[in-house]
């Protein structure tokens, strides 16, 4: 299997993760299941850094400039997590395909401010409450970016996604 549970990380070093076991490791993915308490300690880019259990992100999932970095069922939706992170990886799988193109930083800031408005402003602030979703809401709304970014990425001037390994191939690289 390629799928092997490591212990405790200590920090990112380029392509590799460093555990707390002072193994070192290359690694494609990287699964932290944080339950309420938001944090991402083997990160120490300060943006990276949740404030307060607050972590806005655009769909509740990727940080602006960062390319190739996913935060997925990082949420608590009103439904299933499982079902949350399903619609979630249609966004993610057309994006990393080439096939999907983010909107320029501006909108994707505003649309961040604007999720968050939407979906915390009804509950009162508590850590419990800063992850919260509305499955229905959210996905209606995700089904309507994944059209608007997939006719974005048909744009010849288009900035879609190329993993390095496809930027390598290309000569990008």
């Amino acid at each position: 299997s390629d799928i092997h549970v490591k212990g405790a990380l200590e920090c990112l070093d380029g392509e590799e993760v460093v555990f707390a076991d002072d193994s070192h490791e290359p690694i494609d993915l990287i699964v932290w299941a944080t339950g309420d308490k938001v944090s991402f300690p083997f990160f120490q880019d300060p943006e990276l850094r949740p404030k307060d259990n607050r972590f806005p992100l655009f769909k509740r999932m990727m940080k602006p400039g960062y390319d190739n970095l996913f935060f997925m069922a990082l949420a608590q939706p009103l439904s299933t997590l499982v079902n949350f992170a399903e619609q979630q990886s249609k966004l993610v799988a057309a994006y990393l395909a080439g096939r999907y193109a983010l909107p320029h930083k501006e909108i994707v800031d505003r649309k961040i401010a604007s999720d968050e408005e939407l979906y915390l402003s009804h509950f009162y602030d508590s850590p419990r409450h800063t992850m919260q979703v509305d499955l229905t809401i959210y996905v209606d709304d995700l089904l309507k970016k994944i059209a608007r970014g997939e006719k974005r990425a048909k744009q010849p001037d288009a900035n879609v996604f190329r993993s390095p390994r496809a930027a390598l191939q290309a000569g990008a690289l």
